[in-house]
C-alpha cells in the first residue's frame, strides 16, 4: 500500500480527499489504481498519449522520479508517492 499526497487543485476530483491509499508495486501501479478509483485524474495527469504531462513530477518517499522511465520507478509498501504539478503553467 502506498499513500498517494493529492495537490490542493486536484483535491475536487478525489471527493476533497487530500490523500488516498492504494495498492502498488511501481509509480504505474499506483497511479492506475489511483485512476481507477477516480478516473477524472487520469486527463490532469495523462496526455492523450498515454504521457505523463510536462508540468507534472511524482515523489516517491520525497525523491523525484525520473522523467524517462518514472512510471517504473518502485514505490515499496508504506512509502509516500507525491503528485506536485508546475504552478506556473510554463
Amino acid at each position: 500500500m502506498a499513500t498517494v499526497i493529492i495537490p490542493s487543485m486536484m483535491r475536487q476530483f478525489t471527493e476533497n480527499r487530500a490523500a488516498v491509499v492504494v495498492e502498488g508495486e511501481s509509480l504505474r501501479d499506483v497511479l492506475s489504481r489511483l485512476i481507477e478509483e477516480y478516473p477524472e485524474l487520469k486527463e490532469r495527469l495523462f496526455d492523450e498519449d498515454g504521457r505523463v504531462h510536462s508540468h507534472i513530477s511524482f515523489f516517491v518517499d520525497g525523491v523525484e522520479t525520473p522523467a524517462r522511465h518514472g512510471l517504473l520507478w518502485p514505490v515499496p509498501p508504506g512509502a509516500e508517492v507525491v503528485i506536485v504539478p508546475a504552478l506556473s503553467g510554463g
